[in-house]
């Protein structure tokens, strides 16, 4: 039910901080929205950040559109798939969400899941790793105080 910044706001607003928000950017991806501006609207409410990836499928999409309840094994015939960690969105991206997160508070654990076909689960596991520390070693952007 609390599937976009502005739901879980609301929530927050009728319940108190006692409601946070476990970052999952696979699922944010699939709906279009620009995850480091997620991050900065809802910041303050993170309680817990995955590194989880997936894309969509465009030929798939111009047919179906991006809603897809099919079975995730049915990876030609989705609109979006679970992608490994950086096979999805570039090393860049990735970057930019360790970024993100550390500019709004966030220093807590990352937590990798392994959902991309391509890859076994350790294998996926251990790339994923290696994206996200590429990200973690970056240096964290300077805040702006106005």
């Amino acid at each position: 039910m609390v599937h976009k910044p502005e739901c879980l706001l609301r929530l927050r607003e009728a319940v108190g901080p006692v409601v946070g928000c476990n970052l999952d950017p696979s699922h944010l991806f699939h709906q279009g929205m620009d995850i480091t501006a997620v991050i900065r609207e809802v910041g303050h409410c993170i309680y817990h950040a995955h590194a989880k990836d997936s894309l969509p499928d465009p030929n798939v999409v111009r047919v179906n559109g991006l809603i897809d309840a099919k079975d995730f094994q049915e990876i030609k015939r989705r609109s979006w798939i679970f992608r490994t960690v950086g096979y999805g969105h570039s090393d860049k991206f990735w970057c930019d969400y360790v970024s993100a997160l550390r500019l709004v508070g966030y220093d807590d654990v990352i937590s990798i899941e392994q959902r991309g076909p391509a890859h076994r689960n350790r294998r996926g596991i251990r790339t994923g790793r290696e994206v996200v520390e590429k990200g973690a070693r970056r240096p964290a952007p300077a805040r702006v105080v106005v």
